[in-house]
């Protein structure tokens, strides 16, 4: 497989970067997403925790903590890394996304909507943050609002 050796040459490219002197908590965090995107989920939170040590309050180390919290249904453990990361910088989607995503798990109804919400004014192309906030308003019992959500979902979509 092609893309196999070229995904495990580009993780030995980073390492040698990284023990060459390069800026470590990128390319930990680009090893991490590499390491993720194969399901090598141990290797990626190992190589995360790595970069956490250098830079604790690092986005894209906390960002990168709390989507493989979410991708590995470790939805508590989502929560305080991508709640940090929205409070350190409000202007990435993602983070609103996957922190409405884990807190929808626990019935955090307001605050998931909200993250949703936030994550589409932020990211108006993401499909699945305007799906999610219309399945948050289902659950509330905002079935003509969750319409509105849904059909925007689609449109999106639909490209």
């Amino acid at each position: 497989d092609v893309c196999s050796s070229d995904l495990e040459g580009a993780l030995r490219v980073l390492l040698r970067a990284i023990e060459a002197g390069a800026d470590a908590v990128s390319l930990r965090c680009a090893r991490a997403a590499i390491l993720a995107g194969r399901l090598r989920y141990d290797a990626a939170e190992a190589e995360l925790g790595r970069a956490a040590k250098l830079r604790a309050d690092d986005t894209e180390v906390l960002l990168l903590q709390g989507i493989l919290a979410c991708r590995r249904a470790k939805w508590r453990e989502a929560v305080e890394p991508l709640t940090h990361v929205v409070r350190l910088d409000p202007s990435l989607g993602a983070a609103h996304f996957y922190l409405g995503e884990a807190l929808s798990k626990f019935d955090r109804l307001p605050e998931a909507f909200a993250a949703y919400e936030k994550a589409t004014e932020l990211e108006p192309s993401n499909w699945r943050a305007w799906k999610g906030a219309g399945m948050v308003l289902d659950r509330m019992g905002r079935s003509a609002d969750a319409a509105t959500f849904y059909r925007r979902a689609r449109e999106v979509q639909r490209g």
